[in-house]
């Protein structure tokens, strides 16, 4: 029997298909824990657990100790190993396991591979940090942890938010609205629409109140006036302006 013969390129599609054709399988990582107490405690939000080895955590044991004091509980030795992809890194696995053991330290004890090798793991002590009441520490820099939970989507603010304290004497600079002022990255615009129709009672004094307060005597004359048509407007406040909506 002839064998059979077929073209180079025909050959690498064949080759090629079956592994083409397989779906992406995700596979998490085996995650082994071993107690260390008997103790149960509360759970800590994942994005407070820090991670170190074991000088970086001796440091910030002294620093915390230098604050005030601080209890430390070893709570678990946690084992992550890699078995195939998956969309979480061996770190954020231990850290996930850790926070629900009311451990806020993870000291890596040992490491082996890389995560993309089935085999891989990463060793880690997680450490309870408390206060001598019981409270668990803020072992991570504070900015850290607020700037990561300020990067999460968060619901869309009103357009405009109205004052919720008395109108203050105009020698008095009002701080209410002092994200609305100030070049902060979470300001998209300075400029602020608000359809006068629609708007009445204590909401429209505290938009009085703001243009009276910020703005020029003139530009408050101007939303008088804007007011009583049932104008559509648009507060500039960096030019602290005011002009009808395009």
């Amino acid at each position: 029997m002839k064998p059979l013969i077929v073209p180079l390129a025909a050959a690498l599609t064949l080759l090629a298909a079956p592994a083409s054709a397989q779906p992406m399988v995700w596979t998490p990582p085996l995650v082994a824990t071993d107690p260390l107490t008997k103790t149960a405690y509360a759970r800590v939000p994942p994005d407070e657990v820090e991670v170190a080895g074991s000088t970086g955590f001796a440091e910030r044991l002294q620093a915390l100790q230098e604050k005030g004091g601080v209890q430390r509980q070893d709570v678990a030795m946690i084992r992550v190993e890699v078995r195939g992809q998956w969309f979480l890194s061996l770190e954020t696995t231990a850290k996930e396991k850790a926070a629900g053991l009311g451990a806020n330290f993870l000291v890596t004890e040992a490491s082996q591979g890389g995560e993309e090798f089935p085999g891989s793991f990463r060793l880690y002590r997680a450490v309870r940090l408390q206060r001598y009441d019981g409270v668990a520490l803020y072992t991570r820099p504070r900015e850290a942890v607020e700037g990561t939970r300020a990067a999460r989507p968060a619901a869309a603010a009103p357009a405009f938010q109205p004052l919720r304290t008395p109108l203050a004497p105009p020698s008095e600079p009002r701080e209410d609205l002092e994200w609305l002022w100030l070049n902060r990255r979470f300001v998209v615009s300075h400029r602020l629409g608000v359809d006068l129709s629609g708007i009445a009672g204590p909401a429209w004094k505290d938009l009085e109140n703001t243009v009276l307060t910020r703005f020029p005597e003139a530009e408050h004359r101007k939303l008088l006036d804007c007011y009583q048509r049932g104008s559509k407007i648009v507060l500039d406040l960096k030019r602290k302006t005011l002009g009808p909506a395009c």
